[in-house]
């Protein structure tokens, strides 16, 4: 039986101390599912970083997903609007 799928890049955003890496756990138990810690760590939204931000970000493939512990503010939601997240 194949449970290969193919999901589209995404963005989780938690808050500190919530359960983020058991719910990378749980994610990680999808097929295929991957978190590159190297390249894609916790994203805490800092505004000078949302060039550098973008940039990791754009090279996630599918199946894959970075994570983040990200206030909300209007130049990140137009960055994951305009990343299709």
């Amino acid at each position: 039986m194949n449970y290969s799928t193919d999901i589209s890049p995404f963005f989780v955003n938690t808050i500190p101390k919530s359960g983020s890496h058991l719910l990378r756990q749980i994610l990680l138990g999808i097929p295929d599912m991957k978190h590159d810690w190297d390249h894609h760590w916790y994203f805490e939204g800092y505004h000078y970083q949302l060039e550098e931000h973008q940039k990791r970000l754009q090279t996630l493939k599918n199946n894959e997903c970075a994570f983040g512990h990200v206030y909300f503010s209007n130049e990140w939601y137009n960055m994951i609007n305009q990343l299709a997240m």
